[in-house]
Parts: structure tokens; sequence; C-alpha cells
């Protein structure tokens, strides 16, 4: 081995043994180049993860599948992946010719691309071609614009090759397809074909694939919307290397680069920017995030129901005095998937406009007090015909009002509910135990936080909303009821989210009756209805639902600014009685579930409403729950040989002269053995102060109440 021979003399053992290492170490060198080269995979990371980051658009669909919105991802790029098959054959050819002539029959390198390239180069005096592969492209394309040296191209050909031992020739053509660039951010023959020509990749012609296909070798100064003189002759030269390999006649170039082409009218938006914005933006955020960031998001949205929302919340917020923003969530009420929501009523708002009200925490008044029924329901502590106390109570300091100021007294668990009074609701809280409610609220998604001790300190207030609670989720709430106690969470996306049961069926249908008792404003159908109020009257609430629909409907200032309008009953609930007229359309909602089988007749004491005892002196037939006892009367026992409750003054069926004074001062007194305190009402008023009282000239009216026993005279002034 001549190459072996040494310039010195050695002895010949010694030059034997040299001979032999230098020898071997060739050998080795040659051999971990050529494992190094042949073998990538195992030291080589999938080129594949680096494209991973470039993401596609994500595309939003309605439930009837119905395109939404199409949303930018990486860096704003418009990039639509798409499988082979749905590209035309004519740019897969042209792509192939002009950048891969020999794609299927190397391994990530072509070698005589290589050898063509060197002597054209040297002959040329410049660089006049390449050897870049498409494997080579595609692998380098994670650093587009960066300038590559003799170093980046070896490890380009390394990436390339690790690319063809790890995918087939399919996915690295499909990949590359997918991300070439075609001028601006566009990225990717449909995205190109949609913008150019508006039409999908699979309906490209002849004319217009080799002129796609000839783009991304220089995109921006090759794009036909501004270059199309260059573009041209790209194309040219397109055709030129598809007669070189065969896949067209030469006497076809000029043919095709005469044809017209039908590009899309660029006085018009392309198709992206038709869909780059949507109304239901708010929601399409809240189907993202549940997707888990997925880039096709198949939503349960109906725009038809999101407009008619839209349209009713503005039409009553111009009838609302200083009043500007309002928000309404629509649910299938067996599904608890989202039909529609509007959470602002104007997006373009530079102020507030983008803030989504319905999932905003505001205090949600009286919307609760349907839970805390329906918990003492399923405890057995009351049934619908119970007698509550609608009287003053005090707590420590706090006293519940009514909104009106005036109290009723005597009152059914039905009546209670259904004219929202307060104090019946926090004397069940306190029956309830705060404890217990915080928990079962927790159970419905009904607070937002995920500490129950975080609650504490609002005490019996926490049945007026006063802890803070989402539109969104006050909704969901309610879906318990026509699902007959289960509770699913609201969802965007059509599917079916998992249960969990809160309520048996009986108490939802119960709670369900209570709420139908007085009929709905403005809505002649049989609907569910539950108004609220927020102190200070920031907040106007109605959650209605039937078993087909949930819908609940707020309004008020996201600034917190207050407002005389903003009463349930007056802003709120005529709104969700029009929403219902219009969502059936003359039609009547479906029946709701038979009761029957959940309730059954009893006799209930009519003084108390609750099972009757055998001191009862009236009995009547009342309805209660099949599967939950209710609770006995207590009181007519304990009281069976107490005297009876009467008022000895003012005097019964008398009157009064009030000689020359304005009026008439009379001390109120009863005859009680019971240990209850007694409330008065004079005229139907409550007296904070039952000492004694004025009496103008006319005929009153008073009332005490002590525990079940009521005492009424009547009496004139003159």
């Amino acid at each position: 081995m001549p190459w072996l021979k040494l310039p010195f003399q050695l002895s010949p053992r010694t030059r034997f043994l040299l001979r032999c290492a230098l020898f071997a170490f060739a050998t080795a060198g040659v051999l971990a180049v050529a494992c190094w080269w042949a073998v990538p995979r195992f030291f080589m990371d999938d080129p594949l993860q680096d494209l991973a980051h470039f993401t596609p658009i994500r595309k939003y669909y309605a439930a009837d599948g119905t395109l939404l919105k199409i949303e930018r991802t990486y860096d704003y790029r418009w990039q639509e992946n798409i499988p082979l098959d749905r590209v035309s054959p004519h740019f897969l050819n042209a792509i192939l010719s002009v950048e891969d002539t020999h794609f299927y029959q190397h391994a990530g390198v072509d070698y005589r691309a290589i050898l063509r390239a060197a002597r054209d180069n040297l002959l040329g005096g410049r660089v006049l071609s390449g050897a870049s592969t498409i494997p080579m492209q595609l692998a380098y394309l994670h650093q587009e614009g960066k300038r590559k040296n003799l170093r980046d191209k070896l490890h380009q050909a390394l990436r390339a090759r690790a690319l063809c031992l790890r995918h087939s020739k399919g996915t690295i053509l499909q990949e590359y397809v997918n991300h070439i660039p075609f001028g601006g951010k566009l990225y990717g023959i449909q995205t190109a074909s949609q913008f150019y020509f508006g039409k999908n990749a699979s309906d490209l012609t002849l004319a217009e694939a080799t002129l796609l296909a000839g783009i991304p070798q220089r995109p921006n100064a090759l794009r036909p919307d501004r270059h199309l003189a260059a573009a041209r002759k790209r194309q040219r030269l397109v055709l030129e290397y598809m007669v070189r390999n065969r896949k067209l006649a030469p006497e076809q170039i000029e043919s095709i680069l005469s044809a017209p082409l039908a590009f899309r009218d660029s006085s018009l938006p392309s198709f992206y920017a038709r869909y780059a914005h949507s109304e239901m933006e708010h929601s399409l955020t809240l189907a993202r995030k549940e997707a888990n960031h997925a880039f096709v998001v198949q939503t349960s949205l109906v725009p038809r129901l999101h407009s008619l929302l839209l349209q009713a919340l503005q039409s009553q917020t111009f009838h609302l005095p200083h009043v500007r923003d309002g928000a309404a969530v629509l649910l299938d009420s067996q599904t608890s998937q989202v039909l529609a929501m509007v959470g602002t009523l104007d997006f373009t708002d530079p102020i507030d406009g983008q803030v989504n009200a319905a999932t905003a925490i505001r205090v949600a008044g009286s919307t609760l007090k349907p839970f805390l029924y329906a918990e003492a329901i399923d405890g057995g502590l009351l049934a619908s015909d119970t007698i509550l106390n609608d009287a003053p109570m005090r707590y420590g300091s706090y006293t519940p009002q009514n909104y009106d100021g005036t109290f009723s007294g005597r009152i059914s668990a039905r009546m209670a509910l259904a004219r929202s009074l307060n104090a019946p609701a926090v004397q069940l809280l306190a029956q309830l135990g705060l404890e217990r409610t915080i928990e079962r609220f927790h159970h419905l998604h009904l607070l937002y936080g995920s500490n129950a001790n975080d609650f504490q300190d609002k005490g019996l207030t926490l049945a007026l909303g006063t802890a803070g609670h989402r539109l969104l989720d006050i909704c969901g709430a309610y879906a318990v009821f026509p699902q007959g106690g289960n509770y699913q969470s609201p969802s965007f996306l059509a599917h079916n989210a998992p249960r969990s049961k809160n309520y048996t069926p009986g108490a939802c249908t119960m709670v369900s009756q209570m709420l139908r008792t007085l009929p709905s404003p403005n809505c002649t159908l049989d609907v569910a209805w539950k108004t609220g109020t927020s102190n200070g009257l920031h907040d106007a609430w109605c959650i209605a639902y039937t078993p087909e629909y949930t819908l609940g409907i707020w309004f008020g200032n996201k600034s917190g600014r207050a407002s005389s309008a903003l009463v349930g009953a007056k802003a709120a609930a005529p709104v969700a009685g029009q929403i219902f007229m219009r969502l059936y359309n003359g039609r009547q909602p479906p029946d709701w579930h038979d009761d029957t089988p959940l309730l059954v007749p009893q006799k209930l004491c009519k003084a108390t409403g609750l099972l009757a005892d055998s001191a009862c002196q009236e009995i009547y037939q009342g309805t209660v729950l099949r599967d939950v006892p209710l609770r006995h009367c207590s009181r007519c026992s304990k009281n069976a040989s107490a005297p009876p409750f009467t008022i000895l003054s003012p005097k019964d069926n008398i009157t009064y002269d009030r000689g020359l004074k304005q009026s008439v001062s009379l001390p109120l007194q009863c005859s009680s053995s019971q240990e209850d305190p007694v409330d008065w009402f004079i005229d139907g008023t409550y007296q904070c102060s039952p000492t004694d009282a004025s009496f103008a000239p006319g005929r009153h009216t008073v009332h005490a109440i002590c525990g079940n026993h009521l005492a009424t005279v009547t009496f004139v002034v003159r």
C-alpha cells in the first residue's frame, strides 16, 4: 500500500504494525461516517416535530355543520392542512417535477442532483441550481430565512434521511404541500388555492396548478396578485420541467400559458377573510378551551338562536334608562349543551364590549332560591303546601327584607317561592345549615371557587346570591330541574357531558310546579321561571325553562352602575317571555314530566302544611313526594291544651272615637302562652315596634301571628 509508505526508516516489524494501525483507524473512520450517514434515525430527532408548532388554522362549526369562524393560530399564518387525496394531481405532478424529480427513488438525498448541480455551478461560475430535495426542504422549513452554509447543508441532508427513514413518502409529500409558503402569510396549497382562485385545491386546473407550483421558490416575488408577469415566467419553467419528466407534452405548454386564469375577485373578501370574525366570539372562545384547543371545533351553537337572543336584549335595553349591557344563555334542557350565548350587546365597544357578562361574577339576587327549596323538599322539611312565615326575623344583626318592604305573614311554600319572598328563603337556609347549602351549591357549580370555606363569611345572605355567581353557571344549575335532578356542566361542544345526581326527580317536579304557579310575563306558554334583583338595583335576572330549553337573562352595567330599571320582574322577565314565544313560534312546548309516579296525595295539617297529627284539628288532602317522608306537624300536639290565641287590643268589631285628635293610639296586646314571638301586621304592614300604634280615621285590620296561630280583628276609627 504505497499510500502508507513512511518518510523515514523503521524496522520492518514496526512499519508493519504502524501501517496496520493506520489502516484500522481509517477503516473505523469510514465505517463510522457510513453509519452516521446511513442510520440517522438513532441519533436525530424526528424532523416533523419541529414543524408541529406551525399549527394550522382553527375551524369552528355550528351544530348543523355550517362553518362559523376560521381562526389563525401560529404567527397569524393562514395554513390549512389537507390530505393528499384532496390535492389536485396537476399540482402534485408540477411540484414534484420542479422541486424533486426523483422524489420516489431517493432516500432523502438525490446524489444525481448533487452531481448535476455541482457541474452546472462550476461551469457557470456561480450558483445556477441547487440539489435540495423535498425531504431536505421540509426538514429545514422550521428555519425559514436562515442562510445555509456547507455545514447547514450537511445537517439538512442528514435530517432529510432521518425523515425518510421514519415516515412514508406520502406523509412527507403531504406535510410539504401543507407547509410551503405562497406569499405573505399564506402557507399550504389549500390556502393558496382559496386565496388566489377561490376554490379548493382539489379543483385546480392544470394552468392554475402549474402557476401555483412555481410560487414557493420566491413566494413574495412571485405572487400572481402582485407580480403576475414574474409568476407567468416561472410557470413556463415549471411546464418545461414537466415536459422533461414526461408529465406533459411539449405542444401543451403554449396552450396552457395562453389559457385564462379565473382569479378570485380581489375587491371582495377572501374565503378566509369572510370567516375571520364572528358575532359569537365569546362562545367560540369557551368552545376552544373546552375542546383543548383542537383545530376543528364542532360546537353545539345555533346561529339563528344567537341572533334571536341578541335582538331581544338590544330591543329591551333601548327601553331601560341608564342600562347599557345585557347577557343571555340558552341551553338544551336535556343535555345542557349551549345553543346560544350573548355576552355583550356591542362587541366593538372600546371600553368593555369584549367583556363577557355571561361569565362575569355578579350578585344573583333571588335566582338561587329554588335550590334551597329543592334541598328542603328532598330533606322532608316541606312540600309545596307547607306553611312558611314571611315575617321579620333577626339573625344576629341580619334582618332579611323583601323587595317591596312588606311582609305577607303565613304563606304556602309554593307562593313564597313564586313571589320570591326573602324571609322564608333565609329561614330555609338557616334550617338546612350553611355548610350543607355551600356543599350543594358546589356540586351544582354555582360557586365560582374551589374552597367551601371561602363562602362561609357570606352567612345567611348566601340565600340571596351575595356570594357572586355567573349567568352560565346558574343556567347549568337550573337545568337539573327538567333533567330530573341530574347535573351536567354547560357544554359548547356537540357531545354530552358527564352527569351527577343532585336532587330526586320528585323534588325537581315539585319545584317546577311551584315555579309555574304564576304566568310568565309576555308569555302564554307553560314556563317555569324565576327572577332576581340584586340589592342596590345593580343586576336584573330571570331564569326560565321548559323541558326543552333553559334560558337565562341578565341586565345591568358592566361598570356596576345602578338603575331603577334593574328589577328582575320588570326588566328581565318580559324578555324571557318574548324569547320563549319566538322559540316556539305558535307551537306548544313538550309536556312536563308526568308527576303521577313521583307525587302522592297525603293528609296534611291545614295550619302547617305538614303531615297531619292526631292533634291537628283541620286536615286537608295535599301532595307530597312518594319516596321522601314529609315531617309531621308537632305544633298542634304541643299546643293542643293551650288557651286560644286572641288579640286583646284593639278590640274586634268596635268603633274608636279619636275626639279632637288626628289619630287614636291603641296598645297592641294578645293572649298567648306560646314561646314563639308575636308578629303584628296593621293593614298588611309589619310593625317593628309592637307595643302600641296610631290609627287614622277609617277601617283597619290587625293581624297577629304566633307560631302557627293567626288572630285577626277589624275595627273603625272616626
